[in-house]
């Protein structure tokens, strides 16, 4: 919801499928991934190409992947990076300011 209204405001309207899909990856990451139930998102307008950030509170590292692939169709886990790195223009992590880290992803 919070991912339509900002890209909707931002007379984005074309990337709020995409933005929704990547945005339930990344928020599904963290909650599946960490013992604290805190995640943040952050959304920047980016001259255009919106910038999303999750936040947790894991120092943990994930890695996208090098190469996307979806050779395993029946897979329960482990596409979630792959497609977020296929439908993004730009994704990477790093740690945040204070604890924990931010995955982001730019449309």
């Amino acid at each position: 919801m919070w991912t339509r209204h900002f890209l909707s405001t931002h007379h984005r309207e074309d990337l709020v499928e995409i933005g929704e899909i990547c945005i339930s990856e990344l928020v599904g990451n963290a909650i599946r991934h960490t013992v604290s139930p805190l995640v943040a998102l952050t959304m920047h307008p980016n001259d255009g190409s919106p910038l999303f950030e999750v936040w947790d509170d894991s120092p943990t590292l994930p890695e996208f992947p090098k190469v996307v692939s979806f050779d395993d169709l029946e897979a329960e886990s482990g596409r979630g990076l792959c497609l977020v790195k296929h439908l993004s223009r730009d994704c990477g992590t790093g740690p945040a300011a204070q604890d924990g880290k931010i995955v982001w992803f730019r449309l």
